[in-house]
């Protein structure tokens, strides 16, 4: 019995790895700057103050989404080598999560 919860353990540890997305499935090499990404949940509602973290040791980045689901993100050479899975702390009772590109926000008018 202890063998069967041990090895359903580690399958799910890894499936679990598995279905979290990585910088490289977000970022791109011709990408520069920072990016802004959004965490909404599976009906696409911004999910606000969800915890992320990405990379280890000197180049970790850890972010909490604003209102609007979004955080930023900077685009470096380390983590695109790394290529590292993010980690998205959604609530307890969530049904899931979806992380993204924010979509592009049009151009604010200047004041006349």
């Amino acid at each position: 019995m202890r063998r069967f919860l041990l090895v359903a353990a580690v399958a799910f540890g890894f499936s679990a790895c598995a279905l979290r997305p990585r910088y490289s499935s977000l970022i791109t090499p011709q990408m520069t700057g920072v990016q802004v990404l959004q965490v909404v949940d599976l009906r696409g509602a911004p999910m606000a103050g969800v915890k992320v973290d990405l990379g280890e040791n000197k180049s970790r980045v850890s972010a909490v989404t604003r209102e609007d689901g979004t955080f930023t993100l900077p685009v470096d050479k380390k983590l695109q080598a790394d290529d590292p899975v993010f980690v998205v702390a959604v609530p307890v009772g969530s049904d899931g999560y979806q992380l993204r590109l924010a979509p592009s926000m049009p151009p604010v008018a200047p004041a006349p």
